[in-house]
């Protein structure tokens, strides 16, 4: 009983430690040693060569002859190597992808992942100011999926067949807030 115990235990706790990460095992513990994000940030030319993880929102994409450049705003990630929120954003960076990416797949408003190696840096104007971009050599390179609308369809609010005399919540209602019947006027 105690070697059947200890067998379930293993197929079914293992499987919950194991990362669910898009990047490879052998990327990620290069970039374990990597410096954080602002600290790159300031110097981008001491750090290269370095491997990183990174991650966020994309801005802008460029097809150019040598590749794909995208620019990115930054995002902690999460567990599964996830974008956060971009609202707490400590930068952008540009991903340099040496083979050609689709602008109507790879579109402003994307969230990605990309492992790579920082290969310098790129100063570009952001309205008057420039900018000083790292850039990062993509290695792998995730689309994380579009989010989707959520509808409940067990979602019943019972104000919305009380009698009319009474107000109604504004977002169940058509008409303007407060609506009373057209005899109370």
């Amino acid at each position: 009983m105690k070697q059947f115990l200890t067998a379930l235990f293993l197929a079914l706790g293992v499987p919950l430690f194991i990362s669910c990460s898009p990047i490879s095992s052998a990327l990620q513990a290069e970039a374990g040693k990597a410096p954080p994000f602002t600290e790159i940030l300031k110097a981008p030319g001491q750090y290269t060569g370095t491997t990183v993880i990174w991650g966020g929102v994309i801005v802008e994409i460029s097809n150019r002859q040598d590749g794909t450049y995208l620019i990115v705003i930054n995002a902690d990630l999460d567990s599964g190597q996830r974008p956060g929120e971009k609202d707490l954003s400590k930068g952008r960076f540009i991903a340099f992808h040496k083979e050609f990416l689709d602008p109507s797949v790879y579109k402003e408003g994307r969230e990605i992942t990309v492992a790579g190696k920082i290969t310098g840096s790129e100063e570009l104007p952001i309205g008057e100011m420039r900018y000083r971009y790292p850039v990062v050599t993509v290695e792998e390179i995730h689309l994380w999926e579009e989010p989707k609308a959520y509808y409940d369809p067990y979602f019943y609010d019972p104000w919305y067949f009380w009698p009319y005399p009474y107000w109604r919540y504004p977002y169940t209602y058509p008409y303007p807030y407060p609506y009373y019947p057209r005899h109370y006027r």
